[in-house]
């Protein structure tokens, strides 16, 4: 009798274990929602200045910027094996699973090891950077999660010669509405000791975003459009505008079968005084491979 019930408790505990192996392995990786080919962009100043004696704006409007190519992507299937984005050069590697675990920029020599929670969501991500063989950056982000949205992250970051007045800890906290952010506070310590905190707010519309959920745009300073605190992997729709008291992002969209081809983008800050108003326009065409 004994023995039986030794028995069934191994059995018991052997099926917990396979249960749970199984639920995790069954996670699917999630890719791009979209298989964007490239990205276009064409830039342009708008400087503004309070006249005054007229009481009015005199506005300066500098040439457009040549279009050019701002980011290739390459594709096996749905799975996107390199981008070329500006300068850099990324090469995108996968485990037995499907999960993008690495990422390796040829370019500049940096690399990224991106690690997961048994829901499948991003738990960690390591970036190193070299030179000559020597490490000489190192950034760690933390993840943390709650009923399947991102509820803070944690950036740490090591250099070997830092910048005084660079940045040395950010923490980020994430503020939801429904199925996209509408608020980011940015807590950052610099490695002079000094401390700053920034609030943005966010706008969406009922346009999918081709770049939800991919890990590798759920990395802050990874996106895709604009550059915002992780935005474009974590929202599932398309923003329409980011704020802040000191500055604001702008986009307007056109679709073409219900894809988005073209991103008008506005990014404008203001003068110390109030006296100077500056934007930025960016236009970003957007092709796909099929």
């Amino acid at each position: 009798m004994k023995r039986n019930v030794i028995a069934a408790m191994l059995l018991a505990a052997v099926t917990m274990m396979t249960v749970g192996c199984n639920k995790e392995d069954n996670i699917v990786p999630i890719e791009p929602k979209a298989k964007v080919s490239r990205i276009y962009t064409t830039n342009t100043t708008i400087m503004e200045r309070y006249n005054d004696s007229t009481q009015t704006w005199d506005t300066t409007i500098y040439l457009p910027s040549e279009r050019k190519l701002n980011c290739e992507l390459f594709w096996t299937g749905n799975r996107l094996d390199s981008m070329h984005h500006g300068v850099n050069i990324y090469l995108f590697t996968y485990d037995s699973r499907g999960r993008l675990v690495h990422v390796e920029d040829a370019y500049t020599y940096t690399h990224f090891d991106l690690d997961y929670n048994a829901s499948g969501q991003l738990s960690r991500v390591y970036k190193c950077s070299l030179h000559e063989g020597d490490t000489v950056y190192k950034e760690t982000y933390l993840y943390f999660w709650s009923d399947g949205k991102l509820e803070r992250l944690e950036d740490d970051i090591w250099a070997l010669e830092p910048n005084e007045s660079g940045l040395k800890h950010k923490t980020l906290l994430y503020t939801w509405a429904g199925d996209n952010i509408s608020k980011t506070v940015s807590l950052s310590l610099n490695f002079n000791g000094n401390r700053d905190t920034v609030s943005n707010n966010y706008e969406v519309n009922n346009l999918v975003n081709p770049f939800y959920g991919f890990p590798f745009w759920q990395i802050p300073y990874r996106e895709m459009i604009g550059t915002h605190e992780a935005i474009d992997g974590l929202n599932k729709n398309l923003l329409t505008r980011c704020y802040n008291d000191n500055s604001e992002h702008r986009y307007e969209y056109t679709t073409t079968g219900g894809r988005v081809t073209d991103v008008h983008e506005v990014y404008t800050t203001s003068g110390i005084t109030g006296l100077i108003r500056s934007s930025m326009v960016t236009d970003y065409e957007i092709e796909y491979v099929n």
